[in-house]
């Protein structure tokens, strides 16, 4: 209960009014009201449980027990200055529980809804926006080939616009979720350093949006291969699904850079300079160089084997063995990034965002 001299200087204002001379009653009206907010006071504070400070625990009334249910479903977290690597099971342990629980799944598909819906919320195209960067791009080569000012080799029986269209296609997916992890916790820094939930759900969501990316622009290839009569069978399907290991080995590289993406905002200024500069390196728009140095380069670079094998694929045409074992060892590479990356995240994400709060 707060006394009434504290209560009645608090209440001054309402009922005095200082001037030059002195402080006097401005009015009967003041102090009427000045009244009624003593009682109306007094009547709420009565209403509020009593409590002793020294215990911290209420003096009248029966505390309140939780439900058996609510017991059930606590979740204790116990903070220790002990880095995880020094307990390497419990680390992994605890990285999967929290990578796959039912509050990272419902978090992150909230998240991923909630960013899809704003991502063109006052746009009048939508998501033809993401379909426009490979159109142009795809049109630009197609006029320089037509016009001579590049000669393209022979890209097999495909016609060439349709498969500088599909490389352009595979290449945006990739590059985008290259970019994706970071985009995606740098965004939500506010979340991050407010809310106490498993971080990796914010990966989780970063990868959805990285999926809806890449797979809504390869819908735009079936009414364009029905219009040039290109029929590709069964490995349309296999096609499909290494375009979607692609696109996954993209983001865990993405992954593996974002802690210090996060602490250094030059990683993500400079992951689209260098997809620029691979894009001349990669057969995104021309074959693979047949002879010297050139070939060696294109042929070594990790993105030539997933894009020409996933295009021959998709388009029905013949598949390059000689860049297979490339392909299947960048993506067994890709799965040990991957779990590096994720206990690279988890033991990082501490300390970064306690560098986001400061």
């Amino acid at each position: 209960m707060v006394e009434n001299s504290s209560l009645l200087g608090a209440l001054a204002p309402f009922c005095l009014r200082r001037t030059g001379s002195g402080a006097h009653y401005s009015n009967a009206f003041n102090a009427f009201n000045a009244f009624n907010a003593f009682h109306a006071f007094n009547a709420f504070n009565d209403l509020l449980p009593m409590t002793d400070s020294s215990s911290n625990s209420q003096v009248s009334g029966v505390k309140p027990q939780p439900s058996v249910s609510s017991r059930e479903h606590l979740r204790v977290t116990v903070y220790t200055p002990d880095s995880g690597v020094r307990h390497p099971l419990e680390l992994v342990k605890g990285m999967l529980a929290d990578t796959f629980c039912h509050r990272s799944r419902d978090f992150a598909w909230r998240m991923f809804v909630k960013n899809t819906a704003a991502l063109y919320r006052q746009s009048v195209l939508g998501y033809l926006w993401i379909l426009i960067p490979p159109i142009l791009t795809s049109l630009v080569w197609v006029f320089l080939n037509r016009s001579k000012v590049v000669s393209v080799a022979s890209t097999g029986d495909a016609p060439y616009a349709l498969y500088v269209l599909t490389g352009n296609l595979i290449w945006q997916g990739a590059t985008l979720a290259l970019a994706m992890p970071i985009r995606t916790v740098t965004q939500e820094k506010g979340t991050l350093t407010k809310i106490n939930v498993p971080r990796e759900a914010y990966l989780v969501a970063g990868f959805l949006q990285a999926l809806l990316n890449a797979c809504i622009p390869m819908l735009l290839l079936v009414p364009i291969m029905v219009y040039f009569k290109v029929m590709p069978g069964l490995s349309l399907l296999t096609g499909s699904a290494l375009f979607l290991g692609s696109v996954a080995c993209a983001y865990t590289a993405g992954m593996l850079l974002t802690p210090v993406g996060l602490l250094y905002k030059d990683i993500g200024n400079a992951i689209p300079i260098v997809s620029r500069f691979w894009f001349f390196v990669t057969p995104v728009a021309f074959a693979i160089p047949a002879t010297g140095w050139a070939r060696a380069v294109f042929v070594w670079n990790p993105a030539t084997g997933f894009l020409e094998t996933t295009r021959s694929l998709l388009l029905g045409g013949a598949v390059n063995h000689a860049l297979l074992p490339y392909v299947l060892g960048y993506g067994l590479l890709s799965i040990g990034v991957l779990f590096f990356g994720l206990v690279l995240y988890r033991l990082s994400m501490p300390i970064i965002i306690e560098r986001m709060s400061s």
